[in-house]
This record gives C-alpha cells, structure tokens and sequence, in this order.
C-alpha cells in the first residue's frame, strides 16, 4: 500500500534521527554511529561525522579498535566497524559470475603481489613493482580480504581471511543499512551509492543496476511505496 503525504520535512526529520543526528550518543555506542558506513575523505571524514553524532571523539577515533577501514562504496575509503566487513566488501560482489569471476581473479592476484612482499621483507616493493595497481585492489575488496589504512596522504593494504558470510545476506543488509540512513529512495540511487565498480566513477553500470533491482525485490515485504 502507498503512502501518498511525505513531506521534504518528513524525510530531514527521519534521516536526523535515523543517523543519530538529533542528539549525541555516549562514546560506548561509537561503533553504532558508523552503522552505514563513514566515507573517510579528506580532512578525516570520518571523525567529523563521529563528533557531529557521539559525545567525546578524540581525533584518531577512526583508528578505534572498533573499527577497520575498507574500500567500500564508490571504491572509496570507509570507516566501518569490525563486525561489519562482510556487509560492505561482500554486499557488494557483483552475482553475473563473469563480473564475480573477475573479482575473484583480482583477489588472487592481489594475494600472489602480498606474498612477493612478505617473502622480501627487506625491500620497499610499490604495488606495480610486484605487478598490481590499486583499481584491481579495489575490485580484490569486494571479497572482504583487503584492509586499508588510509592515513590522510598514503594507504597501505594487507590481506586476511574473508568474512564466512554468505554474500546474498549481505548484500540485503547493505540495502537496509543504506534505506535505514536516507529513507525514501530507488534501487537506481542504491546502484549508484553501492556501486562505482571499484573507483569508476559517474553512472552505475548495466550489471549494478541490474543487482540493485535484485536486491530491492528480495526486500518487496519489507518495503512500503510512498
């Protein structure tokens, strides 16, 4: 059933509230701050929209040990907590298994470069010196195996073992997560906030908008159309 009376004011109010806008948390409730991800650019993002919703945050919030940062959506820096990876790395592989098969190729390739460091732990090796660059990191991401630390001029990245999350469940709690923090929107604005394909920025592609809609019919019963 729809609804037919929401207003511009409604909507402010809602995502007021919803990212916890309208009154500061206390410091134990951090993490639940970040609950849709904090896009980390500069000057510190991330920390700004902590201390605009939780009291006493100390500038190296963002290296709480709460947190981790990942290439989230868009392929930008985010600030997530911990517990959380899985729904901002996995929720975002792509289900065409080409675009999957790609994402999985970039992952091994991602884990062969990690290993040529380790094994020369006395050289500074770049990322193209042992033949990877950060696009195809971004795309490795999307298994939730990559961490960052971007510290506000350079990013360093290693690996870990992937969240045993399966992928479709993500995927939908990073839809409620994004439709808990703005309220009304499409699946066409889901693609494009989720999407990004790794760094490529401007229009969501075929196959993101294609998952999107997916993903938003998945999610029919806990859906209202206004």
């Amino acid at each position: 059933m729809a609804l037919s009376s929401i207003t511009r004011e409604n909507v402010l109010a809602f995502r007021q509230r919803a990212t916890y806008l309208h009154r500061r948390l206390p410091q134990g409730r951090l993490a639940e701050a970040a609950f849709a991800g904090l896009q980390d650019s500069a000057p510190r993002s991330a920390v700004l929209a902590l201390h605009a919703r939780v009291k006493d945050v100390s500038p190296s919030a963002w290296k709480d040990f709460r947190f981790v940062q990942v290439w989230g959506p868009r392929g930008a820096v985010y600030v997530v907590p911990g517990h959380d990876v899985a729904v901002f790395t996995l929720g975002r592989l792509p289900r065409d298994p080409v675009l999957e098969a790609a994402v999985r190729a970039a992952a091994e390739k991602a884990q062969r470069a990690f290993r040529a460091r380790q094994a020369q732990p006395e050289r500074v090796l770049s990322d193209r010196a042992v033949g990877l660059n950060f696009r195809e990191l971004r795309i490795a991401s999307m298994t939730g195996a990559v961490r960052i630390e971007w510290d506000g001029a350079t990013t360093s990245w290693w690996l870990v073992e992937p969240p045993a999350e399966a992928p479709e469940r993500a995927r939908l709690e990073l839809a409620r997560r994004f439709l808990r923090s703005v309220g009304l929107s499409t699946a066409k604005e889901f693609a494009w906030w989720s999407g990004g394909w790794a760094g490529s920025f401007g229009s969501s592609t075929r196959g993101e908008l294609s998952d999107a809609q997916h993903t938003f019919r998945s999610l029919e019963k806990e859906l209202i159309e206004v």
